[in-house]
């Protein structure tokens, strides 16, 4: 693979994970469906992406008033921030440095897909409609696309300011506001999404395109491109010749073993001989992909676990790490960018358990039950979380100690551990690490094998501030391996020990 559409795609699909890692999932929140961060300034920025090089212009809403209950999420608040709202993604752009390494001014829009569960495909109604009868002005009535994915995409609530304007109105405003901006400018216009994200990144590129919001005055057309990760099919075989004659061009990025790129259309489908596809084309559930695949296969990852279930499989960070690692069909797995394998863990349970990672790592502190305005609380995951600790013996000073952060944009250490020594209570050595992940300053003291140091995996459990760790290594610190997996006991806000982290890199 070229490594620049590597990096093109793994920015693109890092876009469309920011959609998740910002979406309010939790039922027990008041605003469970909104985005955790109110402001759009400090949107990528909370999120790591602060070097991204885009500042994001809009957030775009959707009503839940659809028969997609399994993909909208509802707090059990009886007082929430909308009733009839979900956040379902955000329009950006990148600023003057990033544009000038690009060549372009690049518009991106991107959506929010399925956060976990894939009970949403059972809520599609297999029935292709009109795309025209949704104010899409097609002047084929013969181009059809899914029922759903047509509501999701141009209802909405008149009496909510959130879905005032249905996601098309949103998404249509800004980018055209957009353009107009910079009239003078090369301009792209980049769709993403993940999942039912996909679906509406295609639907949206095909809007564009046919609205003709993208030609300029001067009959130039800014170029549309859709990056559809693991999406399922949208619309007939007219509406995949529909778009692709209009020039919009996409590319779709999936995993042989998930099942969502095969829906709806399980029977009838652009696998199908082309003799047959057109005797089929009228039937309401005949459905055929659109643009270029690209296919990709987990088993041949040898950090992923082979047997994953079909929610693994599906995973957008997966698909990511499956992109760092692929050179070419039959090609040697090999990652390429430097992006941590941790990372697959955020949200699942896929990494072979070797590599001693934990599940669903990504977790928000006390369920965001404090902290800041509106009641939400500063998440608590492995990329910044700080805890102080305090030696119950008084004879050593307290300590600051700090986790290396797994993540920084790109590039990762493969993970961070506890350091803690019996000796260590009493007399306290300097442990310090340097900027660059993975390196490592200990003293001399630590060098010697007569000293015995115990390292241990942290795993954060927001329940009253406790923290569980798991024995990693006992013994000398020249024969720091995995030797064991055993339980550690709890320690509680009434606990408090001196620990150090250190950066080990696991090979």
């Amino acid at each position: 693979m070229d490594a620049l559409l590597r990096a093109e795609l793994l920015r693109y699909g890092e876009m469309a994970q920011a959609c998740y890692d910002a979406f309010d999932f939790d039922p027990f929140s008041k605003y469970c469906g909104s985005c955790k961060y109110t402001r759009r300034q400090d949107f990528l920025t909370r999120l790591g992406m602060a070097d991204s090089g885009y500042d994001v212009s809009r957030y775009l809403y959707a009503t839940s008033n659809i028969n997609l209950p399994n993909f909208f999420k509802n707090s059990r608040w009886p007082k929430v921030w909308s009733t009839n709202a979900n956040w379902i993604g955000y329009v950006a752009v990148s600023n003057d440095e990033k544009s000038k390494v690009l060549g372009r001014r690049d518009i991106v829009i991107a959506w929010r897909g399925t956060v976990t569960r894939l009970e949403w495909i059972a809520d599609l109604m297999d029935f292709l409609r009109p795309i025209s009868t949704d104010k899409i002005p097609c002047p084929d009535p013969t181009v059809k696309v899914e029922s759903g994915f047509l509501d999701l995409y141009t209802d909405k609530k008149e009496n909510c300011d959130f879905c005032k304007y249905s996601a098309r109105e949103q998404v249509l405003a800004e980018v055209n506001r957009l353009i107009e901006m910079y009239p003078n400018e090369e301009l792209s216009i980049t769709i993403t999404g993940h999942s039912l994200g996909s679906a509406l990144a295609l639907l949206s590129g095909y809007d564009i395109v046919e609205t003709g919001i993208n030609v300029l005055g001067d009959s130039r057309a800014i170029p549309v491109c859709v990056f559809s990760y693991s999406g399922p099919r949208v619309g007939n075989v007219r509406f995949k010749e529909r778009a692709e004659g209009l020039g919009l061009k996409v590319l779709r990025i999936v995993n042989v073993h998930d099942m969502v790129p095969k829906s709806p259309g399980f029977i009838f489908n652009e696998s199908m001989p082309q003799m047959l596809m057109k005797a089929a084309e009228g039937l309401p559930w005949s459905y055929s992909h659109v643009g270029v695949e690209l296919a990709l296969d987990h088993k041949n990852s040898p950090f992923l676990k082979p047997d994953g279930d079909l929610v693994c499989a599906h995973n957008l960070e997966a698909h990511l790490h499956l992109l760092d690692g692929y050179h070419g069909k039959g090609q040697r797995f090999v990652l390429a960018s430097g992006r941590d394998p941790a990372l697959v863990n955020k949200g699942c349970d896929f990494l072979k358990d070797h590599y001693m990672v934990p599940p669903n790592w990504m977790q928000d502190e006390n369920k965001q039950r404090h902290g800041e305005k509106r009641g939400w609380g500063k998440t608590m995951n492995f990329r910044d979380l700080r805890m102080t600790a305090t030696s119950q013996q008084q004879q050593g000073p307290s300590c600051n100690t700090e986790i290396v952060h797994w993540g920084c944009q790109k590039k990762f250490c493969r993970a961070s551990y506890l350091l803690f020594s019996v000796n260590a209570l009493r007399s306290p050595p300097a442990i310090t690490h340097s900027s660059n992940f993975g390196m490592v300053t200990v003293p001399s003291l630590l060098n010697s094998d007569s000293l015995e140091v115990m390292v241990v995996l942290i795993r954060i459990v927001p329940v009253f501030g406790s923290v569980s760790i798991k024995l990693w290594h006992r013994g000398p610190p020249s024969l720091l391996h995995c030797c064991r997996s055993v339980a550690m006991p709890v320690l509680t806000r009434s606990e408090s020990v001196i620990v150090y982290f250190v950066p080990y890199n696991m090979q």
